[in-house]
């Protein structure tokens, strides 16, 4: 069986029908079927190879596709004239449309034409006592029950309540786009009007000395920084002020001010066009908190008399020597713990293996101590490796420590005591200063 060939004998049958319909369909919209009419769908059937039945059917199918259409044009003030029901009738049994099919159309039209007519005569929602009268005369004219109009004057009220919701609804996307356009363009002002007017902060600032270590009553050293061109604006000022900051509680020292070529008042002057070295000396009452304490610095940003900008930025840290040594023991504990175990497990190993030399032991003890060796090498090496890196770092930092002692006692010209500028006390004060003598000469 050629499959192909059936199929496309399917395909030319369709197509035909569909032309079919594309020539009914003008020929009732005209309203009159005449023989002649007859006669093109016969020939062009013939021409096609369809047969009467399939002219028939196309013929009723578009048909009623046309008569709502035709009934609802007719359909005046809910009433159908003789007239214009006899031309439907007319048109019906020339398309095989039955009257009882013809009937039900109408009916079905006419429930249509009032559920439109009563969203239509409804105000507010509501259908007011004339209209609803005139919609039940016409109901029992088109034989349509008590309950199918309570129904559609509910679905009418339904169907108004849902439009007026959507318009709500639409009115207020409308009424929250255009706030949050408002919203959006003040706020695009204020951040044209902050970025053009607020002074920029400093971003890399540096400090001397670094480390920075708690000695004697009073922590003193310089900020350093730049500002760039086009980094003051011409009518702002910015205040730089540095402090402490010791778990949450602030100490603060001198305010520095730099302010815009065309700003009256007291302070630094940063052209516009140029760039300025920043150079802030700072000498605080050393809290000796002992604690996690930072140096920070604290900015404060103006445009003319609007306080438009305030922001807090961390410097470094500064050291207090004891609280170095307790966290460097405490970073020691577990690694020192681990380089003895495998300390010892090593020197248990070599001793089993000489000893098995000398009293010759089993061969699986000899490999358990040979194991027990490699295990504690292993081990140790990276374990001391650690202990020895906290142990330069905190040799390290106390060798600055040192210095900034000496650089204190130089400044004061007061011999500090040892216990003010450092925790530890007696010979161990002088075993600092023996191994500050040493790293210098190294």
């Amino acid at each position: 069986m050629d499959l192909f060939g059936f199929n496309k004998k399917i395909i030319a049958k369709a197509n035909a029908k569909a032309k079919l319909r594309n020539i009914i369909i003008p020929i009732l919209n005209k309203g009159e079927f005449s023989e002649a009419d007859f006669a093109t769908l016969a020939e062009f059937a013939k021409e096609n190879a369809l047969d009467e039945a399939d002219v028939r059917k196309s013929i009723t199918e578009c048909a009623l596709q046309i008569l709502p259409k035709k009934i609802k044009e007719a359909l005046k003030d809910f009433n159908l004239s003789d007239e214009e029901y006899s031309s439907l009738l007319e048109m019906a049994e020339k398309t095989s449309i039955s009257k009882d099919q013809l009937d039900m159309l109408i009916a079905k039209e006419k429930a249509n034409s009032m559920y439109e007519y009563i969203k239509y005569a409804m105000k507010d929602g509501e259908l007011s006592s004339s209209e609803k009268e005139k919609v039940e005369d016409f109901a029992k004219g088109a034989y349509i029950s008590e309950t199918e109009v309570n129904n559609a004057i509910n679905n009418a009220k339904a169907a108004y309540k849902e439009e007026k919701n959507k318009k709500i609804k639409k009115n207020l996307i409308i009424v929250g786009a255009s706030i949050a356009v408002l919203a959006g363009l003040t706020w695009g002002g204020f951040t044209f009007y902050r970025s053009a007017n607020t002074p920029e902060i400093p971003k890399e600032l540096s400090v001397a000395p670094d480390p920075l270590f708690e000695v004697g009553d009073s922590l003193s050293g310089e900020i350093t920084g730049i500002f760039k061109r086009h980094s003051m604006p011409k009518n702002s000022k910015l205040t730089i002020t540095p402090y402490i900051d010791c778990d949450g509680k602030r100490y603060y020292g001198a305010t520095e001010t730099f302010i815009g070529e065309n700003m009256e008042d007291d302070g630094n002057i940063v052209e516009y066009d140029e760039e300025l070295p920043i150079k802030i000396k700072f000498n605080m009452l050393n809290p000796t908190y002992g604690g996690k304490c930072n140096l920070c610095v604290h900015f404060d940003g103006f445009h003319e008399q609007d306080n438009i900008l305030s922001e807090d930025k961390t410097l470094t840290r500064i050291w207090n020597i004891q609280k170095l040594k307790e966290e460097k023991e405490e970073r020691e504990n577990i690694p020192s713990a681990i380089a003895t175990f495998f300390f010892i497990l090593l020197i248990i190993s070599i001793i089993g293996l000489v000893m098995f030399k000398r009293f010759q032991y089993n061969e699986v003890l000899r490999l358990i101590f040979m194991i027990s060796t490699a295990v504690g090498l292993v081990g140790l090496i990276p374990a001391y490796a650690v202990v020895k890196s906290i142990e330069n770092e905190y040799k390290e930092l106390k060798h600055q420590y040192d210095k900034a002692v000496r650089v204190n006692r130089a400044q004061s010209g007061d011999s500090i005591s040892e216990s003010s500028a450092n925790p530890a006390t007696g010979n161990e004060m002088q075993q600092i200063q023996q191994e500050t003598h040493h790293k210098d000469l190294e």
